[in-house]
């Protein structure tokens, strides 16, 4: 008869699930660590806490062939695609109340087109009709009420397709009616720019080669001669401008791009002292090429991308602080292998926006921030370019 007997414990199943436990452990931590060593090359860098606290707009991605208008919010990351132009976006610019984003769009071969993005409603509204006119509309630019914007309209010859005019219109947002900024048709011109309040407007004058800057009020111009086809901005009183200016540097013998800066007349006075320059270069031969001036907001002080072609020549520009009144250069990003551009100030912090390129890659353009209390850089975005911050002006 079989009769119950005392057995050893069975140690196989037990010894097994352990030996699956700790394998499992095992593969666990070998996975966290390869999670580990990869993830440290692939993250974003983190956003520094101390960052303002606003969004920016900007065209991407960079590296594809049609970009379009993009929105970032700094502290938390979120990108989100403002604009959906199946050939994309050429250029834009925001409006001064920061409701209305003004861009170009292509509509068929060298015909352009304006239009509008509400910012917060996310429609569109066409804003010129230059399809119609054979005529390519481009370079937005507004008026300080966020009501009128003035632009760039080219005639196009219908067989060659190339201009044959430029002249500067002005367009009315409420309406979409368009006009002409001069009835004379002989005064030709591009790339409007308002002044800070809106009483003078200047743009390139074709012929003769130069800057002009027309008062409204008092129906008063002043002529600027330039050699480069291109504007300038204003200072954020309105009091001066400035503009590149084309000179010869005999050390070099070559040409220079030189950012100058005049002070306006008091437009409708009798008398009136002749305008002065400033050289904001040094010396007129400088061998010194500066491409975009930025004016802060509040402090006499401006931004400038420039490359020095002597002993500290570099192949692409770099970012300097200009103190206006001493004129004293201090050195903000220097790194010789990356180009810099399309710089801008927050309204109310210490903060530089910019974008960064490498010379061999022209294609992948990052955006970053700069502080000036800190001189911390910041990367807070790897594919995009023109970048503006969304914040208005106090």
């Amino acid at each position: 008869m079989n009769t119950p007997s005392k057995t050893e414990p069975a140690t196989f199943p037990i010894q097994r699930y352990f030996l699956l436990g700790a394998s499992l452990v095992i593969m666990l931590i070998f996975l966290a660590s390869i999670f580990l060593f990869t993830s440290r090359d692939t993250a974003e860098p983190p956003i520094d806490p101390n960052m303002p606290k606003t969004d920016i707009v900007f065209l991407g991605p960079s590296s594809a062939p049609n970009p379009n208008i993009m929105r970032l919010t700094i502290e938390t990351g979120h990108v989100q695609k403002l604009t959906n132009v199946e050939d994309g976006v050429l250029e834009y610019t925001v409006s001064p109340d920061m409701q209305w984003i003004a861009y170009t769009r292509r509509v068929t071969g060298r015909i352009t087109d304006i239009w509008l993005l509400n910012i917060k409603t996310m429609q569109t509204i066409q804003l010129t009709n230059c399809r119609e006119a054979q005529a390519s509309c481009s370079t937005p630019s507004w008026r300080n009420d966020s009501q009128t914007v003035a632009y760039t309209r080219r005639e196009l010859d219908p067989e060659s397709g190339w201009a044959y005019t430029e002249r500067v219109w002005l367009v009315d947002v409420a309406s979409r009616q368009s006009r002409p900024l001069f009835d004379d048709f002989n005064v030709q011109g591009r790339y409007p720019v308002w002044s800070p309040t809106s009483a003078q407007i200047a743009f390139s004058l074709i012929d003769p080669s130069g800057i002009l800057i027309y008062d409204f009020p008092s129906q008063e111009t002043l002529f600027i001669p330039s050699q480069q086809g291109l504007t300038g901005i204003f200072t954020p009183d309105g009091q001066q401008f400035a503009y590149p200016a084309l000179r010869f540097g005999q050390a070099l013998q070559r040409y220079y791009t030189h950012i100058e800066l005049v002070k306006l007349p008091q437009f409708g006075a009798e008398t009136s002292d002749s305008p002065t320059v400033q050289r904001l270069s040094g010396e007129l031969e400088a061998p010194i090429e500066e491409g975009q001036i930025a004016f802060h907001p509040i402090k006499p002080q401006a931004a400038i991308a420039r490359r020095y072609l002597d002993s500290r020549y570099t192949q692409g520009n770099q970012l300097y602080l200009i103190d206006l009144n001493t004129k004293i250069t201090t050195p903000l990003v220097v790194e010789a292998d990356y180009n810099h551009a399309a710089i801008s100030w927050h309204p109310t912090e210490n903060w530089l926006l910019y974008q960064r390129n490498a010379i061999e890659d022209t294609t992948h353009i990052e955006l970053w921030l700069f502080n000036i209390d800190t001189n911390e850089t910041q990367l807070i975005y790897d594919d995009g370019f023109m970048p503006k911050f969304l914040e208005q002006n106090p």
